[in-house]
C-alpha cells in the first residue's frame, strides 16, 4: 500500500499537466523526503493544506490550472479584498478539507498577489526563488509501487533548509514559524546522507546571496544558544508522537541542539570562507 498521503496525490493529481513547472512547497516536503527513505517514516509533521509555488508567469497548456482545479471539484475561494486578491482552492476530502494555495517569487520590497494564469493568482512571498531553482524530479511511482503515477518537483534540501531558515523569523503565526524549525531539523536528523550536498549547496549560497546567509544566520543564533533555549522549545513542541521514542525530552533537547549547533557551524564556516 502507498504511503504517500491520499490527500496530497489528490491535490496534485487534479494539475497533472503542469507538474513539471509546479513545485511543492512548504509542508508536504518533508513527507516527500520521507518517502525516498523507509528510516526516517513518522517523524515529519502533517498538514493539509498544499502551498505550491509557481513562476510568475504560467502559460496555459490545454486548460489552465483553474479550470483543472474545478474540473476536480476544487472551489476557488478569496481571501482577500485586494485586486487580484489572495484565493485558495478547496475540496472537501475525508472528514475535512483540502486547501491548495499558490505562491509565487516577490523580487522587489512588497509582497501582493499577482495573476500568473487567467483567473489563477499567486501570492508574492520572499525567498519563493530559491524553492523554484533546479528542482529535484521525484517519481511517485517508483515510490508507491505504481499507486500514483506522477513525477512532482520538490526543492533541493539544501534549498528547502536555507528558505526555511530564513521565512520562520516573518511569521507572524507563531506555530508556523515552530514548523519551519521544525522542517530545518528534521532535513538534517532524518537524511544524514544528504548532508554533503546540503552543507556544499549552503556554500553556494553564502556565495551567491550573501547578506541572506548573513540574515539567517543571525536568525538562527538568536534563539539556538543552548539546549534550553527558545529555538530547541519551538522544536520539541512541534516534534510528533511518532519520533524519538526512545529519547526523554530532556534527551532531545540535547540532540536537538547539536544538530542545529553543527547547522550554525556549517554557515559560519561558510561566511568565513
Amino acid at each position: 500500500m502507498s504511503r504517500l498521503d491520499p490527500v496530497l496525490a489528490r491535490g496534485l493529481a487534479a494539475i497533472e499537466p503542469y507538474l513539471d513547472v509546479v513545485v511543492v512547497a512548504g509542508g508536504w516536503v518533508p513527507h516527500i523526503y520521507e518517502l525516498l527513505y523507509d528510516a526516517a517514516a513518522g517523524r515529519s509533521p502533517r498538514t493539509r493544506d498544499i502551498d505550491l509555488a509557481v513562476p510568475r508567469s504560467v502559460p496555459v497548456r490545454s486548460m489552465s490550472i483553474d479550470e483543472l482545479l474545478k474540473g476536480a471539484d476544487f472551489r476557488c475561494e478569496f481571501h482577500s479584498l485586494d485586486s487580484p486578491p489572495v484565493t485558495k482552492y478547496v475540496a472537501t476530502h475525508g472528514d475535512g478539507n483540502i486547501e491548495i494555495e499558490f505562491i509565487t517569487d516577490a523580487p522587489g520590497a512588497s509582497e501582493a498577489a499577482i495573476m500568473v494564469q487567467p483567473d489563477l493568482t499567486a501570492q508574492e512571498l520572499h525567498y519563493v526563488g530559491l524553492l523554484l531553482d533546479s528542482p529535484w524530479p521525484v517519481d511517485l511511482a517508483g515510490l508507491t509501487g505504481g499507486d500514483v503515477e506522477l513525477t512532482i518537483l520538490v526543492p533541493r534540501p539544501g534549498a528547502f533548509v536555507f528558505h526555511k531558515s530564513l521565512v520562520f523569523r516573518n511569521r507572524r503565526d507563531r506555530l508556523k514559524a515552530e514548523k519551519d524549525l521544525y522542517y530545518v531539523f528534521f532535513v538534517l536528523d532524518a537524511f544524514p546522507e544528504w548532508r554533503e550536498a546540503i552543507d556544499a549547496e549552503l556554500g553556494r549560497l553564502a556565495a551567491r546571496k550573501p547578506t541572506w546567509f548573513k540574515k539567517s544566520l543571525k536568525n538562527l543564533n538568536a534563539i539556538f544558544d543552548g539546549p534550553e533555549s527558545s529555538g530547541v522549545d519551538s522544536l520539541l513542541n512541534q516534534k510528533p508522537p511518532t519520533a524519538f521514542p526512545g529519547l526523554s525530552d530532556e534527551q532531545f533537547r540535547q540532540y536537538a541542539f547539536s544538530v542545529m549547533s553543527g547547522l550554525i557551524a556549517t554557515m559560519e564556516s561558510a561566511v568565513d570562507d
